[in-house]
């Protein structure tokens, strides 16, 4: 039988730590961009937070003349192209 040093062990056991701490950290960095992101409809992935900012740049493409509403047609065409407002205009 032969002995082996402690020192062999130790490493091993040193570098089954730093691989799970690895994966662990892969994991995390993994789940919050998951978090973050979100699939829009066309397909693309962004952040969770682009129908507030979609909203907030709504009101500058939007006007009133003789008492309706009117959305620009540079507004209107990535709308159209992107299907958030098929629905309503078909309607």
């Amino acid at each position: 039988m032969r002995k082996t040093s402690g020192m062999k062990s130790v490493a091993f056991i040193y570098g089954i730590f730093v691989a799970v701490l690895a994966i662990a950290v892969l994991a995390a960095a993994i789940y919050a961009v998951s978090v973050i992101t979100v699939t829009r409809p066309e397909g693309r992935i962004s952040r969770s937070d682009w129908p507030r900012h979609y909203a907030e740049n709504f009101a500058r493409y939007i006007s009133v003349q003789n008492g309706k509403p009117k959305i620009s047609t540079s507004f209107m065409n990535p709308c159209l192209t992107e299907r958030y407002w098929s629905w309503m205009i078909w309607r």
